[in-house]
């Protein structure tokens, strides 16, 4: 999603529709994060925070990031990996990197940084959710005195 492409074609003006639209959901906003939660795409689907929904729960092995790990890395490190002329030598300083960068952006990292509530056992998620949708019986738009849709062009 980054490019003049996407510039030109107006996608993320398009797209954030979905964030206007998710903000001011009004059923309970529950987020457990199963795998990856990587950069507007996560944001997107919790309805614009990972402090915004009733809770945000990961599972222990997921990742975040602004983007994809090797992609990331290749984007950020681009000068210093090709001013490494040994092809062997750029590996191993590549791999070094991205190892680094999934440390990062480890659960438990993560969680002790921004909004996740806890990292449970992915054997717990069904009591989380019911929990949840049990405690919030009357949930309010996250934004009141708004319109529930307001076109984003």
């Amino acid at each position: 999603m980054v490019g003049p492409g996407v510039a030109t074609s107006d996608l993320v003006r398009h797209c954030s529709r979905l964030f206007v639209t998710g903000a001011n959901l009004e059923p309970a906003r529950l987020s457990v994060v199963l795998r990856k939660g990587d950069a507007l795409g996560m944001l997107a689907v919790m309805t614009g925070s990972s402090r915004a929904p009733v809770f945000t729960v990961a599972w222990p092995e997921s990742e975040y990031g602004g983007m994809n790990v090797e992609s990331g890395v290749l984007l950020s490190h681009r000068e210093t990996l090709a001013g490494i002329d040994d092809v062997e030598s750029r590996a191993a300083e590549y791999e070094r990197l991205v190892a680094r960068a999934y440390e990062r952006g480890s659960t438990l990292n993560t969680a002790s940084v921004v909004g996740i509530d806890d990292v449970i056992d992915p054997a717990e998620t069904r009591r989380w959710i019911d929990h949840g949708l049990t405690s919030v019986p009357n949930s309010k738009p996250l934004r009141r005195g708004r319109r529930t849709f307001l076109d984003t062009w």
